[in-house]
């Protein structure tokens, strides 16, 4: 039971850090776009250029906001510095054991 326990509280945690990272901040952006969208749509056929211009803006900047990746783009640059291939100086490594130092070693035990 307590495997059990464990396992659907760990779930719940990834689920809640799923919902909270990547579907609420997309789901904000795409109804964002759909009120722009919406806004541009139902503008009438005499509105003024600077209403249509305002309306095109606002439209583009939350299509721009919809396909930008910013909110991950923290995460993937902790990720690829973890994995990132680094440069390690010799000094940095334990030097290798000379195998007949190792050999005599096993000898003589």
């Amino acid at each position: 039971w307590t495997f059990l326990i464990v396992g659907i509280l760990a779930s719940l945690a990834f689920s809640l850090f799923s919902f909270l990272v990547c579907v609420k901040p997309f789901y904000k952006k795409l109804v964002k776009f759909h009120h722009a969208s919406v806004e541009f749509e139902s503008l009438p056929a005499d509105a003024t250029t600077s209403t249509r211009r305002s309306s095109v803006v606002k439209l583009e900047k939350a299509m721009a906001d919809l396909l930008e990746e910013d909110e991950m783009k923290e995460v993937t640059d902790f990720v690829g510095r973890i994995f990132s291939k680094r440069n390690v100086s010799r000094r940095q490594t334990i030097q290798p054991i000379n195998r007949r130092r190792q050999s005599l070693m096993l000898m003589l035990a």
